[in-house]
């Protein structure tokens, strides 16, 4: 039960951290079009 809760733990953890870099990327690519 331990270990299932730690590999759903990083699973989040990585999915989060995934969802903010694409966000970030986004954003930048937005940016990067509004200023040309």
């Amino acid at each position: 039960m331990t270990r299932v809760k730690v590999i759903i733990a990083k699973g989040i953890r990585l999915s989060i951290v995934a969802m903010l870099r694409w966000a970030e990327l986004r954003s930048f690519q937005f940016f990067s079009r509004d200023l040309r």
